[in-house]
């Protein structure tokens, strides 16, 4: 068995079947059992038996290969062959994590982290992360990076965050590719580089990560890194819809509903706005109220709300002038709007500010 195990969970049609091989005595070395048990596990010359899979890595197991154990306690975390059983599977994994086994360190910091089997404990979590990361095991590096990035159990440490997206990155994880990307975008963690942006975004988009793919429609739609693109910027938007993607969703509606890249049309525009907005974007269902023609009470209210200044209004009103939701569109008099926004500390209000270079 690989040590990237498949998690299918799937019960084994022959799972009451006896194991011949070790019922006769025929195997007896760790490293038969596991040979014969990956045979067993993939239906490799073989009938796919995960019951005897199951018998052989125990035998191993009981023997000390860590590899065994590894196995072994992965069958037992997903009921695979054998009844699920957590508290048995992180037996298995303390075991091989405690020789230095890589995949069961990140493993056992697994269970710490999603409480399965023990309870939840995220400085365990860290501490196993910690060792497997040191062996570079790419989802230890990820799940380690997005710990420090939360900043909610240590301080935010973005530099760190960052050397962990890179060496998950360069292992070829396309999550990690899409974080380096965006941290190089925003300068988080590195110095500010567009051009390394694009390129990180495109290779985790060209394999079919939506939230890069949406992301690098953005840097065409602004020019950030490439020339400006607007049919690049849409070619983007629209794969990332495709995969159900919110952001994607309402930013294809945005490229219809002002004729980008595409023909100006409306229906389309409403289509990918009202999917976006099933998924509680708040953008799209900005715009996709205001087709339906149910914004201007919402935009009065907005106004004497940021009149009063309250900096969400300030933000929501700043953005129904900028994109001509229910009023005329003024840049000037939205940009007045949001940096009022931003002057009280408006993530969102300074983001857009960021966008829109002013």
């Amino acid at each position: 068995m690989s040590q990237e195990m498949r998690c299918d969970g799937k019960s084994n049609e022959t799972t009451g079947a006896r194991c011949a091989e070790l019922d006769a005595g025929s195997v007896s070395e760790p490293r038969e059992m596991i040979s014969l048990g990956e045979k067993h596990y993939y239906g490799e010359g073989v009938p796919k038996n995960f019951f005897c899979a199951a018998k052989l890595y125990r035998r191993a197991a009981e023997q000390g290969s860590e590899f065994a154990q590894y196995c072994l306690g992965f069958m037992l975390e997903y009921g695979q062959g054998i009844e699920q059983n957590y508290d048995e599977a992180i037996k298995w994994y303390q075991a091989a994590a405690n020789l230095g086994n890589g995949m069961c360190q990140y493993k056992l910091g697994l269970m710490y982290y999603m409480g399965h089997g023990i309870a939840r404990d995220y400085i365990a979590a860290k501490k196993w992360f910690e060792l497997a990361s040191q062996q570079n095991i790419t989802p230890a590096l990820t799940l380690l990076a997005y710990m420090h990035y939360s900043g909610k159990l240590w301080p935010e440490d973005c530099e760190l965050v960052f050397d962990l997206y890179m060496k998950a990155a360069e292992q070829g994880c396309v999550h990690a590719m899409s974080c380096v990307g965006q941290m190089y975008r925003r300068g988080y963690g590195t110095e500010k580089d567009y051009d390394l942006a694009v390129k990180y975004l495109t290779m985790a988009a060209e394999q079919g990560l939506s939230i890069a793919q949406s992301a690098l429609g953005s840097m065409y739609y602004h020019g950030d890194g490439v020339e400006r693109d607007y049919e690049q910027a849409a070619k983007w938007f629209r794969l990332s819809a495709e995969r159900n993607n919110d952001v994607g969703q309402g930013r294809l509606g945005e490229m219809y509903y002002h004729g980008l890249g595409v023909s100006r049309d409306y229906a389309e525009a409403r289509k990918w706005f009202g999917l976006a907005a099933e998924q509680e974007c708040d953008d799209a269902r900005q715009y996709y109220e205001a087709m339906n023609k149910k914004t201007w009470a919402e935009v009065t209210c907005d106004r004497q709300d940021a009149e009063n200044g309250n900096a969400d209004a300030q933000y929501k009103l700043g953005m129904r002038i900028q994109r001509g939701l229910g009023v005329a569109q003024n840049h000037s008099e939205a940009i007045k709007w949001l940096r009022k926004s931003a002057e009280q500390g408006h993530e969102d209000a300074m983001e857009m500010l960021r966008e829109l270079c002013v």
